[in-house]
Formats: C-alpha cells, sequence, structure tokens
C-alpha cells in the first residue's frame, strides 16, 4: 500500500442501526468497524441530516465518531 495515498471515506446516515451485520449486536458492531477504520488510517466523514424524530431510536453517530476519529456535519 503507498503510504502517501490517503482513503477518504463520506457517510450519509440518521446514525439509527436496526439490524446487526454479524450477529454480534449492533452496538459491538460499530465500535469494531470504527476502530477497524481508525486503525487503517482511513478519513472518515460523517454526514447527519436532521430528520424528524418519527422513531425514538438512538443515534450512533457520536459512537462512531469517537471510535473512528471521525468529523460529523450535521446538514
Amino acid at each position: 500500500m503507498n503510504k502517501a495515498l490517503k482513503v477518504k471515506v463520506f457517510l450519509i446516515t440518521d446514525g439509527r442501526a436496526n439490524v446487526p451485520l454479524f450477529g454480534k449486536g449492533i452496538k459491538n458492531e460499530l465500535v469494531e468497524l470504527s476502530k477497524r477504520l481508525n486503525s487503517q488510517g482511513i478519513d472518515l466523514s460523517i454526514f447527519e441530516p436532521k430528520s424528524p424524530n418519527i422513531i425514538p431510536t438512538p443515534s450512533y453517530t457520536p459512537l462512531i465518531a469517537e471510535f473512528a476519529n471521525a468529523k460529523v456535519y450535521r446538514v
């Protein structure tokens, strides 16, 4: 891998996960995936659109941002 290259990822999400990918629980999987992004040096930017909170479920955006060292933009 060329160390001079930087991977940037743009995530557009409302932050509300409802199904785990691997059966380990949503929170655990998001922490694991976020840590992996950070350890790989991937620059993550999260765009969280403002939307009516129709279903009162927690947003996982702060959790992802913390463990992936991501910037969050609420638009």
